[in-house]
């Protein structure tokens, strides 16, 4: 059984109810509930995990300085090389830095290389490639 991230009666990070995030949460949960494993060939170098997060993040410039708002975003898989993440809208740049946290509270940014965004809905799913911890 899947566990659902947002259950309907609090924000999905525990703090004042958002809107967007609500939204995001929420969608989230129905790509989970109806995601079946791939049962294909693997492709990938690194093997990926459904993680489902928030992560802060924000676009950057080819020469990674900060352009654009800051966001959140909610993750929904990841590997030792990239990420999978949804947003309310697309992202024009190339790149973007993330922070990502452990279960013991360790923070670190990472720069990812945009390489696929596509409408889910009323988001955007969007992964890219880890190419430089910050």
């Amino acid at each position: 059984m899947t566990q659902a991230i947002y259950d309907g009666n609090s924000s999905p990070r525990g703090d004042s109810a958002n809107p967007a995030l609500i939204a995001v949460a929420e969608f989230v949960n129905t790509i989970v509930a109806e995601t079946q494993p791939y049962a294909g060939p693997e492709r990938r170098c690194e093997p990926r995990y459904n993680v489902v997060m928030s992560a802060p993040a924000q676009p950057l410039d080819d020469s990674f300085h900060a352009v654009g708002e800051k966001f959140l975003a909610i993750t929904r898989s990841l590997s030792n090389g990239g990420i999978c993440f949804y947003y309310t809208k697309p992202i024009p740049q190339k790149y973007v830095a993330m922070q990502l946290a452990n279960s013991s509270g360790e923070i670190i940014t990472v720069v990812v290389e945009i390489r696929r965004c596509i409408a889910r809905g009323t988001l955007f799913e969007i992964a890219g490639k880890f190419i430089e911890r910050l």
